[in-house]
C-alpha cells in the first residue's frame, strides 16, 4: 500500500490557482468614423455596396465641380461602380483590421 506523502515535499504537485488578468480601455478616444457606423447599419451586402456606390458618386460629383472636365455620372449605378465600391469597403476593411500589413 502506498504512503501519503508528506505535504512539504518538493516533488508533491500542488493545485494551482487560475488567475484572472483585466485590461481598461479608455474607449473615449476611439470614435467610430462614418463608415464604420455605416458598416454598422448594413447586414446586407448588395445594400452596403450600393451605399457606398452611391457615396463615392457623389464624392465624384463634387470633385466635378472643382474639375469641371471630369466626367460625372448621372442615372443609375453601374457595374463599375459597384466594383469600385466593393473594392472600397474591402480595402478599407484591410486597412483598418490590418494596418501593419497595408
Amino acid at each position: 500500500m502506498a504512503k501519503a506523502a508528506p505535504s512539504d515535499d518538493p516533488e508533491v504537485k500542488t493545485e494551482k490557482l487560475a488567475t484572472e488578468s483585466y485590461a481598461i480601455v479608455d474607449d473615449s478616444s476611439c470614435q467610430p468614423s462614418g463608415v464604420d457606423e455605416l458598416l454598422g447599419r448594413r447586414s446586407s451586402w448588395t445594400k452596403l455596396k450600393v451605399d457606398v456606390a452611391w457615396i463615392l458618386r457623389f464624392v465624384a460629383y463634387l470633385q466635378g465641380k472643382l474639375h469641371p472636365s471630369m466626367p460625372v455620372e448621372s442615372g443609375q449605378l453601374s457595374v463599375t461602380e459597384l466594383r469600385t465600391a466593393e473594392a472600397a469597403i474591402i480595402r478599407y476593411i484591410q486597412k483598418r483590421d490590418f494596418p501593419q500589413e497595408m
